[in-house]
């Protein structure tokens, strides 16, 4: 059961070190997000009948969106992995 709890206790770790991952990630999207420059270039890509370069860059950003879309935007989810990954070895160590 040793090994369990050790690999439990580096499961946690990792939470933690993905909750820090999360709020630095969204962090410098906000910073993105009002950059002035990304910004007007995010507008010129999305403008119909932007060249074939600016087309590519508008199919890349939204990819961007989609991929954004799909991470927790707060550290939530990782603080109640570490909840629940600390709850397991607590009735591991209880239970052995």
């Amino acid at each position: 059961m040793e090994k369990t709890i050790a690999t439990l206790q580096k499961v946690q770790q990792s939470a933690v070190q993905l909750e820090t991952v999360l709020h630095e990630l969204w962090s410098l999207v906000g910073e993105l997000e009002e950059d002035a420059q990304f910004i007007e270039l995010m507008e010129k890509a999305k403008k119909k009948g932007a060249d074939s370069s600016l087309a590519e860059l508008s199919t890349k950003i939204h990819e961007l969106e989609n991929g954004l879309s799909q991470i927790p935007e707060d550290g939530t989810v990782a603080i109640d992995l570490e909840d629940n990954i600390d709850e397991i070895i607590e009735w591991v160590k209880n239970n052995k």
